[in-house]
Formats: C-alpha cells, sequence, structure tokens
C-alpha cells in the first residue's frame, strides 16, 4: 500500500530514510484529503456558519432564565431547596473515617431530611416528594447511591442552583 519496496532499490540508508519519508508524507496528504472529501466533522466551514449566528448569552438572560425557572417553585419548595443547599455547602467539608461518598451522600441527605421536617413540620416521605417536584426545574436532580448493599435515591442541589445563589448575592436582585 505504502510502495516502500517497488518504487526505490538504494542501499544508501539516508536515501532509503528519505524515501520512507516521503512515502510517508504521501500517505498523510492522502488520508487528509479522504478525510476531508468523506468525514463529516471536517465540515469546518460550517460550524464556524453556526457558531457566528449564535449569540452569547448575555448576563441578562441567563439570570432570566434562572428566575423564571425558580418562579416555578411554591415558597415551601423554595425554603426546602434553600436548605438543602446550606446542607450540602456545609455537611460537605465535614468528612468521618472510612466513609466512601456514597456514604458521605447519605448521610448528608438524611441529615438533611431530619432537619427539614423538623424545621418545617413535615415528615420525611413529605421532605421525598417536594425534592422529587423540585427536580422538574433543574435546581436539584436525583442521584442513585449504594451503601451497605443497599441502594437508594438521594437528591442533590445542581450547580445551577449554586450558580443563581452565587448570581444573586453578587447582584443583590
Amino acid at each position: 500500500m505504502l510502495n516502500l519496496i517497488g518504487e526505490c532499490r538504494s542501499l544508501s540508508y539516508d536515501a532509503l530514510t528519505a524515501h520512507v519519508a516521503i512515502v510517508f508524507t504521501r500517505y498523510m496528504l492522502l488520508a487528509m484529503e479522504q478525510r476531508q472529501n468523506e468525514d463529516q466533522r471536517t465540515l469546518g466551514e460550517l460550524f464556524f456558519f453556526l457558531v457566528d449566528e449564535m449569540a452569547d448569552i448575555t448576563f441578562h438572560r441567563s439570570l432570566e432564565e434562572y428566575l423564571y425557572r425558580f418562579n416555578e417553585l411554591s415558597s415551601r419548595e423554595i425554603d426546602v431547596l434553600y436548605l438543602l443547599y446550606g446542607c450540602q455547602k456545609d455537611w460537605s467539608k465535614l468528612s468521618y473515617p472510612n466513609e466512601n461518598a456514597d456514604a458521605k451522600k447519605l448521610r448528608i441527605w438524611n441529615d438533611f431530611k431530619k432537619l427539614a421536617s423538623e424545621k418545617f413540620n413535615i415528615s420525611k416521605g413529605e421532605v421525598d416528594t417536594i425534592t422529587a417536584g423540585i427536580s422538574r426545574t433543574g435546581f436539584c436532580k436525583p442521584l442513585f447511591v449504594s451503601v451497605a448493599k443497599t441502594s437508594e435515591i438521594i437528591y442533590r442541589a445542581t450547580s445551577d442552583f449554586f450558580e443563581f445563589v452565587k448570581l444573586v448575592k453578587e447582584n443583590q436582585c
């Protein structure tokens, strides 16, 4: 395929090295030409046209999107979500010896449920239901954790909510 044998019959090491370099260069040029003709990933101009037409998301648009999603929540859901955010932020720094990541997440979740049920005078089952409802906004998401041969679904506040809180604190909206 590369014609290393038939084209050059020189016995000089320098000539053979030069011939191999030329053949490899020819192969790279042919491979590049083939890829540009057949591979969809090389449609570079199309990518740049799309990027030019897409407007950058402005700060105002980003904040508007967060506020729209936040508006979908009831006041109880907002209170529960903010408590979950605080628990994750504060308690994630605390670790126990021999505690793996899933065990830590489950501990934070159980501590949050206990605190939320006491603070808002609701059952732990209602806390599960409320956080499951909050997940429709994307501000919290379900996670599956496995600890001691049991699996459980927990909910975590997402980076979107952390960003939203940060935007509100920075701009005092």
